[in-house]
């Protein structure tokens, strides 16, 4: 559960510092999945989906907790258009034994 929180707690944060760079009442944000790790099937299937702000934080924004993988989330709402539906970081991760 720590790690859970820990881990959403730095995710959060790097996503508002995103957030305070836009106009969120303006334009439109496409979710993006972020590989490197495994990705949920609930933030599978909102990959490449473009919304305003205010419907994805009815729907509820990435990291939020809405989605299987809760505090886990990588995603991230591209506000450009300009980012890959399926970023990869070219990281992998590492899968404890």
């Amino acid at each position: 559960d720590l790690k859970e929180v820990i881990t959403q707690a730095i995710n959060n944060s790097s996503r508002m510092g995103q957030y305070s760079e836009y106009d969120l009442d303006k334009g439109q944000f496409s979710w993006v999945t972020v590989g490197g790790h495994r990705i949920c099937d609930d933030c599978d299937s909102r990959r490449g989906i473009i919304m305003n702000y205010k419907n994805w934080e009815s729907a509820g924004l990435p990291g939020s907790g809405w989605s299987v993988c809760k505090g886990y989330c990588y995603c991230i709402l591209d506000p450009t258009g300009e980012i890959k539906s399926n970023l990869n970081t070219g990281v992998k991760e590492k899968i404890p034994r």
